[in-house]
């Protein structure tokens, strides 16, 4: 998994074993750290469209697109910079879904913002 900030996007990516699949769901789950509070935005990747989920009483869910890139074996995607504001830290973990089953799972990973 990776992690970059600019001024205006945070972009996440995740590196797959082989192809990334049309088919299958990359569930992308990121908590956001801050003072006392907890943010969390989920987005789930599928066929190349991403969308945000709403699963709890904190999540985010900006308005707008979000945009996916796709390269070889690698999967990114890029949610607006004011998501990150106020945070120090960010965890993040993607499991790979088909249907209701769990295919693959990643570590969650800690990043200082």
């Amino acid at each position: 998994m990776s992690f970059a900030l600019g001024e205006s996007a945070g972009y996440f990516g995740v590196e797959s074993w082989g192809p990334i699949s049309e088919s299958q769901v990359y569930a992308f789950r990121l908590r956001l750290f801050g003072g006392t509070s907890v943010k969390r935005v989920d987005v789930d990747v599928c066929d190349g469209k991403a969308r945000y989920m709403h699963l709890a009483h904190n999540s985010l869910a900006p308005h707008g697109n979000i945009p996916v890139r796709e390269s070889n074996r690698r999967l990114w995607i890029e949610l607006p910079a004011p998501v990150f504001w106020g945070g120090t830290q960010v965890m993040l973990n993607v499991d790979v879904m088909r249907g209701k089953h769990r295919t693959d799972r990643s570590s969650w990973r800690r990043y200082r913002i």
